[in-house]
């Protein structure tokens, strides 16, 4: 499974970064999202982040104030590496990272075998 990586900005300067393996990521301004943004211009529950058929959507999830990727106000939209989700006064890059595919490595007695990294 992909990893998707969050790194929150507010004004030019990182606060701090998420990783997830999950299929669905919640942010909003309550406790009881994976990514907690406190700040009153960001909903309780403002957005969404899933896995979806290979591809990573963005949701807004009602807010107030919406949820912009790239710039542009969005209510729904596809999320690829490098893109910016806006949400109140905060920034979120977002990266993903694809899941390492088998790899030759040598093991103790000098052989090659192949492992999966997960």
């Amino acid at each position: 499974m992909r990893q998707i990586i969050l790194t929150v900005t507010r004004e030019e300067r990182v606060i701090q970064q998420f990783a997830f393996a999950a299929r669905t990521v919640t942010i909003g301004r309550v406790v009881e999202n994976d990514v907690v943004l406190d700040h009153p211009n960001v909903s309780r529950m403002h957005a969404e982040i899933s896995a979806e058929d290979g591809k990573l959507f963005v949701d807004d999830l009602g807010s107030a104030n919406g949820t912009l990727l790239n710039g542009r106000r969005v209510d729904r939209a596809e999320v690829r590496h490098r893109d910016v989700l806006a949400i109140g006064p905060f920034k979120l890059h977002v990266a993903v990272q694809e899941p390492n595919a088998e790899r030759p490595t040598t093991n103790l007695f000098g052989r090659a075998e192949t492992i999966r990294i997960r």
